[in-house]
């Protein structure tokens, strides 16, 4: 590689959020047990209402997998959506069309849509 190459840096956001959550919760800004419901109004649907800040953060709020984002598994899909663009809104949109997978708290399974929930805003 050169000073020239170009890479695509992602997750970066996941970071960031680890970070700043539990410094908002010091602060007492947020609390962990909160429902992101309360945290974040009108974000996640009725049916979501148990999801807590405290489950995003530990992977067990079962939310469901996204859909409609093309999976980069691929070095070729990598580089064939490399200027795709989607908005924290549209990442949640995408992972709040059914039902959770299971009920918060009682299994813990990877999911990054609870990155981009940290980073959502109104705007």
């Amino acid at each position: 590689m050169t000073v020239y190459d170009k890479v695509r840096i992602g997750s970066i956001t996941k970071v960031i959020v680890t970070t700043v959550v539990p410094q908002l919760v010091a602060e007492g800004r947020v609390e962990l047990d909160a429902p992101v419901r309360r945290v974040l109004p009108g974000l996640l649907p009725a049916g979501f209402a148990a999801v807590t800040v405290a489950h995003l953060l530990n992977h067990t709020s079962g939310l469901p997998d996204h859909v409609g984002i093309p999976e980069l598994q691929t070095a070729e899909d990598v580089f064939r959506h490399r200027f795709d663009h989607w908005t924290p809104l549209e990442w949640v949109a995408t992972a709040t069309h059914g039902p959770l997978k299971f009920a918060p708290g009682t299994r813990q399974e990877y999911c990054g849509i609870s990155y981009v929930l940290g980073r959502t805003d109104r705007r």
